[in-house]
């Protein structure tokens, strides 16, 4: 068996053609990434009830965030629905509209009716609400989106 030994001063000199440089990892990187965030902008293509079960989260994760607000800032928060249109939109938020085949019923007491199809939500400091049932539902599905009167809580029921 033959062994080199080496000296410790002696370095040794890579070739080019070894690993990859940061720049191809970088390149790499980036078009995975990109690929990624296409397939995910992509989602309704996928599934028809994807739309409807993104638009519930989204709308009870607005509901909540209202919530939160009327409690920390001490005051009362609103969150305003129109059925014929489709959207609903906070104080603080832009108008939001539900995906096409995607549609709006609520439920709530005739206090919080503002106008033929438009509805208000209050959320009061101390935590509770107006309540209501919002359901959003497309031709095959329907998901109930519940908020509690006497404690604001949102809570998100599949298949009502």
């Amino acid at each position: 068996m033959i062994c080199r030994a080496r000296n410790r001063k002696e370095r040794r000199v890579p070739r080019e053609d070894e690993g990859f440089s940061l720049i191809e990892m970088l390149a790499v990187l980036v078009i995975l990434s990109l690929i990624g965030w296409l397939s995910l902008s992509l989602n309704p293509l996928r599934g028809g009830g994807r739309s409807l079960e993104l638009s519930a989260r989204e709308l009870s994760g607005a509901l909540r965030n209202v919530r939160r607000q009327a409690i920390a800032g001490n005051r009362i928060e609103t969150v305003e629905f129109d059925v014929n249109s489709r959207a609903y939109a906070t104080a603080n938020d832009r108008r939001r509209k539900l995906p096409a085949g995607v549609g709006l019923d609520i439920t709530t007491a005739n206090t919080a009716r503002t106008g033929p199809s438009t509805v208000r939500l209050r959320f009061y400091p101390d935590g509770s609400s107006t309540g209501g049932r919002v359901v959003l539902r497309d031709r095959q599905r329907r998901i109930a989106i519940e908020i509690d009167w006497l404690t604001g809580a949102i809570e998100m029921t599949p298949g009502v």
